[in-house]
């Protein structure tokens, strides 16, 4: 979340444990459905189990991109993203693939 930040991208943390506080200066809130506006990529740090629910709540609120961090892969919530239309990415990190396609600012 810190590296995303730095690079300029705006970032809300969705947790329901920490909802309504602040994580990194930014407001946390407890499900992605709380966000009121538009989101294009959910960057998801939940395990494989997860994956799948978190993946009809993106598609839920429109988000373009499902992306799931590095170890978590899951194909049932890649073929329910995808059927959707959104863009999935996953056993990826944001932190690496950034500098590696030449993203970084």
């Amino acid at each position: 979340m810190k590296y995303l930040l730095n690079q300029g991208y705006k970032v809300i943390p969705v947790s329901p444990k920490l909802s309504g506080q602040t994580l990194l200066n930014q407001s946390v809130v407890g499900q992605l459905s709380d966000i009121k506006q538009r989101i294009d990529m959910v960057d998801v740090f939940r395990n494989v189990e997860a994956a799948y629910g978190v993946a009809e709540d993106a598609i839920a609120i429109g988000a373009k991109v499902l992306w799931l961090q590095k170890g978590i892969i899951n194909e049932e919530a890649k073929l329910l993203a995808e059927k959707a239309g959104l863009d999935v990415v996953m056993d990826r990190c944001p932190k690496i693939e950034i500098p590696r396609l030449g993203m970084e600012k």
